[in-house]
C-alpha cells in the first residue's frame, strides 16, 4: 500500500520512439505529473496481474485520456480477467473512450511473444503468485551503419555521400564509379534489454526467459531471514532475487516491491552491498538509462 513516499507498482519505458507502460498501480498519474511524463506517448500496457497494488490507477488513467484528447489506439495486455475488470467499471461508471481501446488476455501459464516493431518484441513467461501472473522481457535490436575511416580516404567520400550511405544507399558517381555501401561500411548492431518480474515466488524456471538481461527487475519483498514468510505469501526477499539474478547471468538487478514494515530502505542498500552482483535500490523517480 501507498507509505512513507512509496507508491504501488507502475514503471514508464521508452525504446526509441516507442513508449509503455508496465503496471498501473494507485498514483500513477500522480507520478506521472512529478516526473513530466506525456502520458499521451505511452503505447501500450503491459499488466503483471490483477493485485490491486499494480492495477488501480488503470480505471482512472483510461478516463483521463479523454482529457488529453488522446487520438492513438491504445493495447492492453494481462491476465485473463483484465477485459472483465475493465469493461465491469466502464458499464458502472458510465465511462466511455474517445479512443481505440484494444485489451488482449495473455495466457499466464506459457510463455510467448509480442512483436511491436522490427526493432522491439516482448516475451510474456509465467511467474508464480497467487493469482495468475506475468513477466515481461523488453527486447531492442537496432543495426547502425558505421563508415570505416579508412574507406572515406580512400575513395575521399563528401558528407553527403556519408550520410547516403549510412542510410544504406550505394552510390553512383558522376563519373559513373560505383560503390556499394557494403565495400565501405560495417553493421553494428544494438541489443538492449530489460526484465518486469512482478510479484513471484523464488522461482528458478523463470531463468531463460531472463538469461543475460541488460537489467532486472525482480520483487524484494522481505530483507532475508524471511524466506519462511515470503514463501506463505509467494514472494521474494532480496538474497533470492539475487541468486537468480547470479543464475541468469544479468547485467544488473533492480530491487523494488518492498514490504511496508521496513521504514528505511537504507537496510536494502545495506544489504545489497554484500551481493556478489551489480544491485541497483529502486526508488520512486529513478531513472535508468539502457
Amino acid at each position: 500500500m501507498p507509505s512513507r513516499g512509496r507508491f504501488p507498482s507502475s514503471q514508464f519505458i521508452q525504446l526509441s520512439d516507442w513508449c509503455g507502460l508496465i503496471d498501473c498501480g494507485e498514483g500513477a498519474q500522480i507520478q506521472m505529473n512529478n516526473f513530466h511524463i506525456k502520458r499521451n506517448k505511452i503505447k501500450h500496457i503491459f499488466i503483471s496481474h490483477l493485485h490491486g497494488d499494480h492495477v488501480f490507477g488503470l480505471p482512472g488513467l483510461l478516463g483521463s485520456y479523454n482529457h488529453f484528447n488522446r487520438k492513438d489506439p491504445l493495447i492492453i495486455y494481462g491476465p485473463s480477467g483484465i477485459k472483465k475488470m475493465i469493461d465491469t467499471i466502464a458499464e458502472v461508471s458510465g465511462a466511455h473512450y474517445n479512443y481505440q481501446l484494444e485489451i488482449i488476455e495473455l495466457d499466464h501459464s506459457q510463455a510467448g511473444c509480442i512483436a511491436i516493431s522490427d526493432k522491439i518484441s516482448i516475451i510474456h513467461f509465467p511467474l508464480k503468485h497467487r493469482i495468475p501472473t506475468i513477466g515481461y522481457r523488453f527486447n531492442y535490436n537496432e543495426e547502425s551503419i558505421n563508415i570505416r575511416k579508412s574507406s572515406i580516404e580512400e575513395y575521399g567520400l563528401s558528407i553527403e555521400e556519408i550520410k547516403s550511405i549510412k542510410s544504406g544507399n550505394n552510390l553512383i558517381r558522376h563519373d559513373g564509379e560505383k560503390i556499394t555501401w557494403k565495400a565501405v561500411a560495417d553493421i553494428k548492431v544494438i541489443s538492449k534489454s530489460y526484465a518486469y518480474c512482478s510479484d513471484t515466488i523464488y522461482d528458478l524456471t523463470i531463468i531463460p526467459h531472463i538469461q543475460s538481461v541488460d537489467y532486472l527487475y525482480h520483487e524484494t519483498t522481505y530483507l532475508d531471514g524471511m524466506e519462511l514468510e515470503a514463501a506463505d505469501r509467494m514472494h521474494a526477499t532480496l538474497g533470492q532475487a539475487a541468486d537468480i539474478a547470479v543464475k541468469a547471468g544479468v547485467g544488473a538487478l533492480i530491487t523494488g516491491h518492498y514490504s511496508s514494515r521496513y521504514a528505511n530502505l537504507k537496510v536494502f542498500g545495506e544489504a545489497a552491498k554484500e551481493l556478489p552482483l551489480n544491485v541497483i535500490l529502486g526508488r520512486e523517480g529513478l531513472q535508468i538509462d539502457l
